[in-house]
């Protein structure tokens, strides 16, 4: 992967679309700073006003006129049933529990946030405290550290282990707010799988990536006829630079390898569908519909993959897992689906080279 960004930072056009990139990546970053301000503020005044009407309830209460009291019997007296339902106690109906938060995409916003955050902080630490020896054995020199060949062997492995991180954060987070909601993975097809559930996400999953080979192949031609077949190269060796399968290429040891594989075929397939479908296609489709849902949820997880030939691809495959979720409303279908073309194009990665797969 570093061999693939020297050439990129070697050639003035290819640098030319990641200081593009940059942009888009930085003007992302200020809209969700903007965002996470807004909402701040929102949740700030909710809390306020809730504050306030508490405050003001037992001052109202204390203010209404207390009800007369029933004066006691005389010996011997007799009062009617009439009499006596006017005098029985009222009873007292048990406060309603609190309501539950309903779906939204805020949610998904903030969850998505929560697993990046957490995410950059175990990464920097590792950075940091992997840095150490490499300085002091540099003479501090902070240079050193980005030509350092264990540093940067290090940082790969943390990287490959931080995939699994990632994913039981992604699972974590939307089961925190699917109990908000009264609900649960289970009640959203993670339960425990069919054989007829298996079956039919590994079929798919075949159809699935075919068709993915097909339109990337196509994809790659139309690009040669309007850019031309230099750039057309350089644009594929540029997003190839951006993608799992860069890195996983860079791996020498064949253990790391297996780890790696495992993280890409299985773990990621779980993490990225119970996020993208089983939170974000929901809380789309409640609030929007199902095609919003379908549409939006697709673009949001191509856009989440960052490579530009990529996204292309993966836009219509996040849209046809959305499908298959609604119709199925099994995860574990979409789940064997992705595990499909995630496991096939590193299999074919790790034996015959370059290979599709996302």
């Amino acid at each position: 992967m570093s061999q693939q960004f020297e050439e990129i930072s070697r050639d003035p056009q290819m640098q030319q679309w990641v200081n593009a990139l940059s942009w888009v990546l930085m003007s992302v970053f200020i809209a969700v700073l903007v965002a996470d301000f807004v909402l701040l503020i929102r949740w700030l005044l909710a809390r306020y006003r809730a504050q306030r009407a508490a405050e003001l309830a037992p001052a109202s209460l204390a203010a209404t006129p207390a009800e007369p009291t029933e004066a006691p019997l005389r010996e011997g007296e007799i009062t009617t049933e009439a009499e006596e339902a006017q005098t029985a106690p009222i009873p007292v109906e048990a406060p309603a529990p609190p309501p539950r938060l309903r779906w939204s995409v805020v949610h998904v916003f903030v969850g998505g946030q929560i697993v990046i955050v957490l995410l950059s902080l175990v990464l920097a630490a590792a950075g940091f405290l992997f840095s150490l020896p490499i300085l002091w054995r540099h003479t501090a020199n902070p240079l050193a550290i980005q030509s350092d060949p264990q540093f940067k062997r290090l940082m790969m492995y943390v990287t490959v282990l931080a995939l699994y991180l990632q994913n039981i954060l992604m699972v974590g987070v939307v089961a925190f707010f699917l109990r908000q909601y009264g609900t649960s993975l289970a009640q959203i097809g993670l339960r425990r799988p069919t054989r007829r559930q298996i079956l039919l996400g590994l079929g798919l999953g075949v159809a699935v990536l075919l068709a993915a080979n097909g339109l990337e192949q196509g994809l790659g031609l139309l690009l040669q006829r309007l850019l031309g077949h230099v750039t057309a190269e350089k644009l594929e060796k540029f997003s190839s630079a951006l993608d799992a399968g860069s890195m996983f290429k860079g791996i020498s040891s064949p253990l790391w390898k297996a780890i790696f594989f495992v993280a890409g075929a299985i773990v990621t397939p779980i993490g990225e569908e119970t996020f993208f479908r089983g939170f974000l296609y929901n809380a789309l489709k409640f609030r929007y519909g199902v095609v919003v849902g379908i549409i939006f949820s697709g673009l949001i997880f191509a856009l989440a993959h960052v490579s530009p030939l990529a996204l292309l691809v993966i836009f219509p495959m996040g849209m046809i897992l959305a499908y298959v979720y609604e119709k199925t409303g099994s995860l574990w279908t979409t789940i064997m689906m992705h595990m499909v073309v995630n496991g096939v194009g590193l299999a074919a990665l790790w034996i015959n080279g370059p290979h599709p797969g996302h």
